[in-house]
């Protein structure tokens, strides 16, 4: 017999399973809405919409969410007319489904964090009335309503509310399956090796070995399906794109479509939010500075319509992103005439040495712009350099090519998993660190380097060029009684930071290892510069390196020490 407090845990699963099936009904829903304005694919959309809504209203009614209720109610009355008639769509009535679209996802996030919120709709919901009642009037002859939805007033999701997507992925049964399957065998395995006497049978070393064999591949197997759960397509933030193009091609009056290939590409899901800011900004480059206006285009001879070209596909373990745009492309010497005016060139540097790479980069250098008005889009400063930086954080990296008057691509590439880290087990006073593999340059013993201190700062000489060296131990704190101090048996890593390279010293490198990132537990919140945690072969803790901030705490800068005079500096060591 059920107690009332049975009745209430049911009550609340049954809530936090509508929640779930809710957010991702509405996040499909992004997707039919999207294609509304293709009259082909119109009727199917209306009605997948109308599912969605229709399913939403009656789970929330069931649960007790009232509010959602009724607001999704009001959505499919309008929603209904449209069916009715499919040719009343327009651009404002698709603009309204998207914010009440948006205003949903968003509650619903907030109910899982407070079910007992209140929600201010009245102003969306108003909309969703004045629509509904103009496409009534239509419907039976009357004259078009202005529908004007408010703009600014699509729902967003907060930091906390993305955290909570976050944290919830759907998975394939298949794949559960699968890991199952596979930890069936690793027990079967096991099993073998504990009941055998095959550790003092000499005879047995075959087998030994064969079973070592097979339950290493065992588990290489396991990681690589363990892994493939944590995989999900680049659709969600491809579809956001495709969104953020319309919208924009609404606000600039600058005609423009998409065309989206390689959206099925798969992704760490730790990935894919990380992966969503950068996308944006370039999206919103591109529209506001890549594409012309259609006077401009005409002159031109381009099509009034821009396109815009969005593809991903995996290579050698990463996945590259291009967004190519056919507008009017960048301008060397515009660059080079804005990184002068604002002192990013070296001195004593001709510009027509430079590559094309090389001006390029300089896109990247924070707050640089060629905008010539500030724009609530863009060009104030805070740009490219934004994007470079959160590609950086994820191991990413971004180039560009362009040709003035055809158009800009902008081509990224990042790791399919943050889980699975190669780094270089090194070792600062008695404690493990693991750097980052892609960050080293070169390796080398400090008694075998000639270094110097130039500005109360010690440098190596790196293959003829001054560079900041950087000591492990201080950076973290390593310094004291019981742990060894620096020395001239230090070792060096080469480290290349931005533009430039830094070198750190340390007391002994352990070797390559791919390992398995954790996050950090509490006690290691408070340490700078800290990216993850692994446990190493032999049972060690070792802290992974967030080599970049390292540099950018410790103060390393491309500071032409290169340019010193050697004789006028101080010697520290020559060994």
């Amino acid at each position: 017999m059920s107690t009332e407090s049975d009745d209430k845990a049911f009550f609340e699963e049954l809530k936090r399973e509508f929640l779930s099936e809710a957010s991702f009904l509405l996040e499909q829903c992004d997707e039919s809405c999207l294609k509304l304005e293709d009259e082909g694919l119109r009727q199917e959309a209306l009605d997948e919409i109308f599912r969605i809504f229709h399913s939403v209203k009656g789970g929330a009614a069931a649960v007790g969410f009232e509010d959602l209720s009724k607001f999704a109610h009001s959505v499919e009355n309008c929603l209904g007319i449209l069916r009715k008639s499919p040719d009343l769509i327009s651009s404002d009535v698709t603009t309204i489904l998207f914010q009440s679209n948006d205003a949903l996802k968003a509650r619903i996030e907030t109910l899982k964090q407070n079910p007992d919120s209140s929600w201010e709709i009245s102003e969306l919901s108003e909309d969703v009335r004045r629509t509904t009642e103009g496409l009534e009037s239509q419907l039976h002859g009357g004259a078009p309503a202005v529908l004007g939805p408010r703009v600014g007033k699509t729902s967003r999701n907060t930091d906390e509310q993305r955290q909570s997507q976050k944290n919830t992925v759907r998975v394939d049964t298949k794949y559960i399956d699968n890991v199952l399957d596979l930890i069936g065998e690793l027990v079967v395995i096991k099993s073998q090796l504990l009941h055998s006497n095959i550790f003092v049978q000499e005879s047995s070393r075959l087998k030994l070995d064969g079973l070592l064999s097979l339950f290493d591949k065992t588990v290489r197997d396991l990681q690589d399906r363990a892994l493939r759960m944590r995989m999900t397509p680049l659709k969600s933030v491809f579809m956001k794109a495709q969104r953020q193009v319309r919208e924009l091609s609404q606000k600039l009056q600058k005609p423009a479509s998409i065309v989206i290939t390689g959206e099925a590409t798969e992704i760490d899901r730790d990935l894919i939010e990380q992966l969503s800011d950068p996308l944006v900004h370039l999206i919103r480059n591109a529209m506001d500075h890549g594409i012309e206006n259609q006077e401009e285009r005409q002159k031109s001879g381009k099509p009034e319509q821009a396109t815009i070209k969005l593809s991903a596909q995996q290579a050698r373990g990463r996945i590259v992103i291009e967004i190519v745009d056919d507008g009017r492309g960048i301008s060397r010497d515009k660059i080079l005439a804005s990184a002068e005016k604002k002192g990013l060139l070296p001195a004593n540097l001709d510009p027509a040495s430079m590559t094309d790479g090389d001006v390029f980069g300089l896109l990247f250098k924070p707050g640089f712009s060629t905008a010539e008005t500030v724009s609530d889009l863009s060009g104030r400063g805070v740009g490219l350099d934004v994007v470079k930086s959160n590609l950086e954080k994820i191991k990413g990296n971004i180039e560009i090519e362009s040709t003035v008057g055809k158009g800009t691509t902008f081509r990224f590439s990042i790791p399919l998993t943050a889980a699975i880290f190669d780094g270089m087990v090194v070792t600062v006073g008695r404690s493990h660190f693991i750097l980052p593999l892609d960050k080293i340059d070169e390796i080398g013993q400090l008694r075998k380097m000639k270094v110097y201190t130039a500005g109360g700062r010690q440098v190596v000489d790196f293959r003829g060029e001054m560079i900041d060296v950087v000591c492990m131990q201080e950076a973290f704190g390593l310094l004291g009684r019981t742990e060894p101090a620096p020395s001239d048996s230090d070792v060096v890593v080469v480290l290349h930071f931005l533009d430039y390279r830094y070198a750190v010293r340390l007391q002994s490198i352990v070797g390559q290892a791919q390992v398995v990132v954790k996050p950090l537990g509490e006690q290691f919140q408070e340490i700078p510069d800290l990216s993850g945690a692994a446990v190493l072969g032999n049972g060690k803790i070792a802290l992974i390196v967030d080599s970049d901030g390292v540099a950018r705490r410790m103060g390393v800068s491309n500071s032409g020490f290169g340019s010193l005079a050697k004789d006028s500096e101080t010697r520290v060591a020559n060994l």
